[in-house]
């Protein structure tokens, strides 16, 4: 019966693994929080913009639209790769915003509305 009062003790935390454990309000890397921000900001521009005439305004639409679409997977901040380091599908993002782009105007490219594979490439139709 000695024994019995242990089974009732709580564990024991180290100030800092407390600190750790309740402090900590967000479940993503700095290196994924900064992913999230720069997909965010594309996105933003996109809708922002998709529908502004003056120059600097229509670059930023076509900056990120070109990122958004590029099937480019070398360099660490590209769109293929952020969705991956997100764990995103890529296609699901563009088509979400492809609809979005939609009700928003009807300046549409056609070769957006193409298939892709669940990574985002072109598909072997």
């Amino acid at each position: 019966m000695e024994n019995s009062s242990r089974l009732f003790e709580g564990d024991v935390l180290a100030p800092q693994q407390y600190r750790d454990i309740f402090s900590r309000a967000r479940n993503l890397e700095p290196e994924q929080e900064l992913m999230l921000a720069v997909l965010c900001d594309a996105i933003e521009c996109i809708f922002k913009y998709c529908d502004e005439p003056v120059p600097i305004r229509a670059r930023l639409f076509q900056d990120a639209q070109d990122w958004l679409f590029d099937q480019d997977e070398k360099e660490p901040f590209s769109f293929l790769n952020v969705c991956d380091g997100l764990n995103l599908d890529p296609s699901y993002v563009r088509r979400g915003v492809i609809a979005k782009m939609r009700d928003k105007t009807t300046k549409m490219p056609v070769n957006f509305a193409r298939s892709t594979d669940r990574r985002g490439r072109p598909s072997a139709a």
